[in-house]
């Protein structure tokens, strides 16, 4: 899972927003069954990926998205940097 994170933040990094999206979006597949963190933090990968595009509607959905996650579970990590 962290192979798909890193590869997916340099992605966004480089500006190939389709191609990090992608591999966030696989992410969340996997990290919906395991790992509660890491698919907070994904939709808030998710997140920046919509901003940089301009869609602010569905950057916010995955922000409250994560938002709501980490309150609900007490998961301690940044949503923004």
């Amino acid at each position: 899972m962290q192979t798909y994170d890193k590869l997916g933040t340099l992605y966004h990094q480089l500006n190939f927003y389709d191609n990090a999206l992608d591999l966030f979006k696989k992410l969340l597949e996997i990290s919906t069954k395991f790992l509660q963190r890491e698919y907070a933090k994904t939709l808030n990968n998710i997140g920046f990926i919509f901003c940089k595009q301009g869609d602010l509607i569905n950057a916010v959905n995955n922000f409250e998205k994560a938002l709501e996650i980490q309150l609900t579970t007490r998961i301690s990590f940044y949503l923004c940097k």
